[in-house]
């Protein structure tokens, strides 16, 4: 569906792009790992990146928010800038940036659920008594135990630690 992007007088700029959900199945699943504010469907910068772009070239996105203009720049090979003041946005872009296979992340998740077991996490704390209530004790631990692991360290963690926070904090929000 084509949409008036600027009008003034009897000049128009016509964008068209499909705006609608079901388009999204043309583009990477990982455009859904997380929802965020004020988002956007893949083929808005899919659009203005074929358009004012060529393969290799730098795209730029000032507020990378949930990493869209990200990951269709990867999927279009093109280079990749990106910022946003938001932890959370910097996870989701630097994961959709990442090329790291599964089974990176299967064997990392295999080596965080030997070390849970072997750990002995306290949740009694007063500190986690407003957010703990929406948890079962098992998962809280769980949630504890990731965010001692990979969590707190978010803004070093290399491309695996840094997807398996990326889903976990998906799943969350």
């Amino acid at each position: 569906m084509s949409q008036v992007l600027y009008k003034k007088g009897n000049i128009e700029k016509i964008i068209d792009v499909d705006w609608s959900r079901k388009q999204n199945k043309f583009f990477s699943p990982l455009h859904g790992i997380a929802s965020y504010l004020a988002m956007f469907c893949p083929a808005l910068p899919k659009y203005f990146i074929e358009k004012y772009t060529s393969e290799n070239d730098v795209v730029m996105d000032n507020f990378s928010g949930r990493g869209t203009t990200a990951l269709v720049s990867r999927e279009l090979n093109r280079n990749f800038i990106g910022s946003d003041l938001n932890p959370y946005s910097f996870v989701l872009t630097k994961f959709k940036c990442s090329k790291i296979s599964k089974q990176n992340i299967i064997n990392r998740i295999n080596e965080l659920k030997e070390k849970f077991k072997e750990s002995n996490i306290n949740i009694s704390s007063k500190k986690y008594n407003e957010i703990k209530i929406f948890y079962s004790n098992f998962t809280f631990k769980q949630l504890v135990f990731i965010r001692n692991e990979i969590g707190t360290n978010w803004l070093k963690n290399n491309e695996v630690d840094n997807a398996i926070l990326a889903f976990c904090l998906g799943l969350m929000h």
